[in-house]
């Protein structure tokens, strides 16, 4: 569990880097882009790395069916993951990734049990 712990740890911490940016501004990233109207700023270009939106998602997924099945056992491996999930509890750019770390932490609270959990 300790050297897949380190590779989950890298995927969740991925960056996305969504920007959205007039399209009349030169292009700075290399991500796909997407041109849309938003109203009241016009036309916009989006963009977002989608490789690393998969990686991330992945790993949230891997860590929900872990912590799940562990149960208790998994206590040992809460602490370090304990900031990457809280932080993304209310992620903005996937609901996916935001439900499986909710499920994720109500894993990791039964895996610490009552008194630390409270």
């Amino acid at each position: 569990m300790p050297m897949l712990l380190d590779q989950l740890i890298v995927d969740a911490s991925l960056n996305l880097d969504f920007k959205m940016e007039s399209v009349d501004m030169p292009s700075t990233t290399e991500n796909l882009e997407m041109k849309v109207k938003v109203r009241g700023l016009g036309d916009q270009r989006v963009s977002m790395n989608t490789e690393a939106l998969v990686r991330k998602t992945g790993a949230f997924a891997i860590l929900e069916k872990i912590s799940d099945n562990m149960g208790t056992a998994f206590g040992p491996f809460v602490e370090p993951l304990l900031p990457i999930i809280s932080s993304h509890m209310a992620f903005g750019h996937s609901k996916a990734i935001m439900k499986l770390s909710l499920k994720t932490f109500k894993s990791m609270l039964v895996a610490v049990g009552e008194p630390q959990n409270v």
